[in-house]
């Protein structure tokens, strides 16, 4: 077995999910996520605005039908960089 740097061990136990309350590596987890949400939803609330106001109805129209393509493009493009680079 490799010896390992003691910053590198203890890097290592403090990040071990199998010790400790389940509840703080949960919220650990779930707080990026949920504030990525927030962020996404405040940019899609501002962008409905300034395209409903500056573009018009037909233009918001356009934006609510293929926003959630390109989302999901840029989702899936994402996962598969984190899948085959790691």
């Amino acid at each position: 077995m490799p010896v390992m740097p003691k910053e590198e061990q203890t890097m290592i136990e403090s990040n071990r999910m199998t010790a400790g309350s389940p509840a703080k590596h949960i919220l650990k987890l779930a707080f990026p996520l949920m504030f990525g949400n927030i962020f996404q939803q405040m940019y899609t609330i501002v962008d409905t605005a300034v395209v409903g106001k500056a573009l018009g109805v037909n233009a918001l129209a356009a934006l609510g039908t293929t926003e959630w393509m390109i989302f999901s493009s840029f989702l899936q493009f994402s996962f598969l960089c984190f899948i085959f680079c790691t």
